[in-house]
């Protein structure tokens, strides 16, 4: 359809209740396994006459409106190409393969990016790059999750393809077959001793005097895997020439019709016959010669069908023999006769026949063919598959979201969390927080890591500030207390009625304040007598009542 349709155009076809000529209609041609798009150039009462609009000749197919598939609409240059790229199965898996990479970086570096974060974080919202819900499976279990679903859609995409692609296609195929072919001879003689039985076999000398007949058979056989229906004629003569050009040819076997794969044909050569042909050459003309050239040759002609296809072939199978005054003598280096058959007692002639043969639609992956049913099935399976485990990993990250707090702190805050040891050492001034988002706010404003140590079922989440340890603590079940169990190292009991400090700012305060609230809780505590450290206490709710402590943030 050159040059308006070009090789890699994707074109969209449109239904319409009838076409006209002029119209480029697509439609599928059997003769060629595929869908052709051409033009109408006119109507009869067959169908539709098309022809390419680069082409000198029409379609050998007339379609009818019904097997027309529809009008060209619209043409995508180049689309087509690419469409046919992203669909080949090995593309496919290159494309899924860095969609899935891009997944899991993206997730892994949203996470590191979070210890560099300084964007105060509320008690409300989850953190950019954090699982929406704690995981059993660690801080990349949404990148694992990602990636699963990324996969099972890849997959399912791919066994769409499959679905929607043929599982045959028409193809030509080389489809061989051979021509076989033995010559054999033989000669009964009398009891002279001459030989060692009463019969001259093939390769062996016919002495004259011993005797004069000769019988040449001559076999034929066809062979092929494929489905073959073959016949024929066969017929054998022998002819008598010398160096000179001079000939005479007689029959042995008239032609013969045959049917099926193999025929054969005998003739009784009279070697009395040929030399008293011989000899009225040589009276006629004068002429002596040492020996003669006695040549039998099976003429065939075969005509039949191999896998659905005709197939013609004739041809002739020489048997050379020299005759001189004592003997006739086989002669099997004496040349070669017509299309390189050589001179011998077998031969063979090999041939092929293209035909078209519907095969199992293959796609090719890495080098290798796979089935399309093969490949849509495997696609459905791991897309099944896929999903379930998506699946499982979702109700793992559920099942962690609804666990103890501890666990939901590892899915949220993984990264910030470093494994550490209780770091109250004597003279320092531990601040009890009331939530792990003040801790958390604290952590990004100074850019520290959060130590994580346990001490027997506490948990203790702990942030440094030069000589001011920030902490929060929580229990492996759903209820804890923030007061210090006794003995541990740099606290001290609190009192009855410890002073009350500043209130944790709003979960969306500003962290920028958080200098002056820090000098707030610094000058209470120098007005406080001989307490050394204060403990402020809190509770998990930050909506807590009057009573409520809080810590600065």
């Amino acid at each position: 359809m050159e040059p308006d349709l070009q090789q890699g155009d994707l074109t969209v076809l449109r239904a319409r209740d009838e076409y006209r000529i002029g119209d480029a209609v697509a439609y599928h041609n059997a003769a060629v396994g595929k869908v052709v798009l051409h033009r109408v150039i006119d109507v009869t009462a067959n169908g539709f006459v098309l022809r390419g609009d680069n082409n000198a000749w029409t379609d050998s197919y007339e379609p009818t409106a019904d097997e027309v598939i529809g009008r060209l609409w619209i043409t995508l240059p180049g689309w087509g190409a690419r469409l046919r790229w992203i669909t080949d199965p090995q593309h496919a898996a290159i494309v899924s393969a860095v969609l899935v990479a891009i997944t899991m970086g993206g997730g892994s570096a949203g996470l590191a990016a979070r210890r560099h974060r300084r964007k105060p974080v509320t008690g409300s919202q989850t953190p950019a790059g954090d699982p929406a819900f704690g995981s059993l499976l660690g801080p990349n279990g949404q990148a694992l999750l990602g990636s699963t679903v990324l996969l099972a859609a890849g997959l399912a995409a791919l066994a769409i393809v499959g679905y929607r692609s043929p599982t045959t296609t028409v193809a030509p195929q080389s489809v061989p077959y051979e021509q076989h072919t033995a010559f054999s001879y033989g000669s009964s003689v009398s009891a002279s001793g001459v030989y060692d039985g009463a019969e001259a076999r093939t390769g062996q000398p016919v002495f004259t005097s011993v005797s004069t007949l000769v019988d040449i058979d001559f076999q034929y056989d066809f062979a092929t895997e494929a489905v073959a229906n073959i016949g024929g004629v066969i017929a054998l003569d022998v002819e008598v020439s010398d160096i000179r050009g001079w000939s005479r040819t007689f029959d042995l076997s008239p032609p013969a019709s045959f049917s099926g794969p193999t025929a054969g044909v005998r003739g009784q050569l009279d070697l009395a016959a040929v030399q008293a042909l011989i000899d009225e050459l040589e009276a006629a003309t004068g002429l002596r010669r040492d020996s003669y050239a006695v040549t039998a040759s099976a003429a065939i002609e075969v005509s039949g069908t191999v896998a659905g296809a005709s197939i013609s072939d004739q041809f002739r199978i020489p048997l050379e023999f020299q005759m001189d005054s004592i003997q006739l003598y086989f002669s099997p280096t004496s040349g070669t006769v017509e299309e390189g058959i050589s001179n011998a007692l077998t031969a063979t002639r090999s041939a092929r026949v293209d035909v078209m043969t519907t095969q199992p639609a293959t796609y090719s992956v890495l080098g290798r063919s796979y089935r399309v049913t093969a490949v849509r099935t495997a696609a459905l399976v791991g897309s099944m598959l896929a999903t379930l485990a998506a699946a499982a990993i979702a109700a793992l990250m559920v099942l962690a979201h609804r666990g103890s707090e501890p666990a939901r702190i590892q899915a949220r805050y993984g990264p910030l969390l470093v494994d550490g040891s209780a770091d109250a050492a004597s003279g320092t001034r531990v601040v009890e927080l009331g939530t792990i988002d003040d801790l958390v706010r604290i952590a990004e404003r100074e850019q520290r890591l959060i130590v994580h140590a346990v001490v027997g079922p506490v948990h203790n989440y702990e942030v440094r500030d030069g000589e001011t340890l920030y902490r929060y603590r929580t229990t492996t079940g759903t209820s804890f207390s923030t007061r210090h169990p006794a003995g541990e190292p740099g606290d001290k009991p609190a009192s009855e009625s410890p002073p009350a400090a500043p209130a944790v700012p709003a979960a969306d305060a500003p962290v920028a304040d958080a200098p002056r609230r820090d000098r707030r809780v610094a000058h209470q505590d120098r007005r406080a007598s001989g307490e050394g450290d204060r403990r402020v206490s809190g509770t998990a709710d930050r909506r807590g009542g009057a009573g409520d402590e809080h810590a600065p943030a």
